[in-house]
């Protein structure tokens, strides 16, 4: 998914086209991946979400 994201963030550059939501999903996919998760798929941050409100 970070790979499908930087893509998109590639082409959004070339095209001078502002793309916020997909700027955060990049940075909450690479997040998550940090935290061991880069295996999972997207369906996965749910439980992430769901973990963070537990804190």
């Amino acid at each position: 998914m970070i790979k499908d994201l930087g893509l998109a963030m590639d082409v959004s550059q070339q095209s001078a086209s502002a793309v916020p939501m997909g700027s955060a999903a990049r940075s909450l996919f690479t997040l998550h991946k940090a935290k061991g998760n880069g295996r999972l798929d997207f369906s996965s941050l749910m439980r992430f979400y769901q973990d963070k409100e537990g804190e």
